[in-house]
């Protein structure tokens, strides 16, 4: 994770501590003491390391919560980038800082107040927002998964219920209950009707008659 630690220059030792048992545990950390060239243009360098910092350790004191110093600047730069400070700012209490001094923005969230070593439990702190966060993506990952899941399942149902009814559906233009003309095959009839000839024999003498008549081909 890329931090970025803030603090007053009266207390540097704390923070160089703080620094290298961040750096021990994996994070990427900007301190200004060691990226800052002398002469360099100080409020632009870290703009850009506070817009590019996943989180920020800010390590309260009397000096820097005073009016004027240059750690405000650097909170309000936070503030900017994240408008609360849950799971980005991670605010550690040293030499007993009066409550008061405390800027709101900063007590709207834990405060750190170590009762052992600093680095040691800047490091543990940041871990837990580490963990929170990765548990923050895995709830968002899980929930679009089951999202594009739901999704999926109802478009395979669509399809599914349409395929149904076009089976059952009955082609357009045909009248339901009405039976068409019977096209089945009938014996059709000769309208050519030849006269036939029949001879009784049974009479003397034998009478005769003509018929005409049709049968079915």
């Amino acid at each position: 994770m890329k931090l970025f630690l803030s603090y007053a220059a009266e207390d540097r030792d704390i923070a160089d501590e703080v620094k290298l048992a961040l750096v021990g545990a994996g994070h990427e950390v900007f301190f200004d003491r060691d990226t800052l060239p002398p002469g360099g243009d100080y409020y632009a360098r870290i703009e850009k390391a506070v817009s590019s910092s996943d989180a920020m350790v800010f390590l309260i004191s009397p000096s820097s919560v005073a009016d004027g110093s240059f750690a405000l600047s650097e909170l309000k730069l936070a503030r900017s980038r994240w408008p609360h400070p849950k799971g980005r700012v991670v605010p550690v209490r040293l030499h007993q800082t009066p409550w008061a001094a405390i800027p709101p923005y900063l007590k709207s969230v834990t405060v750190l107040e170590p009762e052992g070593s600093v680095a040691a439990e800047v490091v543990s702190a940041v871990k837990g927002l580490t963990g929170s966060r990765m548990l923050l993506a895995w709830t968002v990952a899980i929930m679009l998964v089951a999202i594009l899941g739901a999704a999926l399942l109802l478009r395979s149902r669509s399809a599914w219920t349409n395929s149904e009814s076009g089976e059952h559906a009955e082609t357009p233009g045909t009248n339901i209950g009405l039976k068409g003309p019977d096209t089945s095959t009938s014996p059709s009839v000769n309208t050519e009707c030849p006269e036939v000839t029949f001879t009784d024999y049974s009479k003397f003498p034998p009478e005769s008659r003509i018929e005409r008549r049709c049968e079915p081909q």
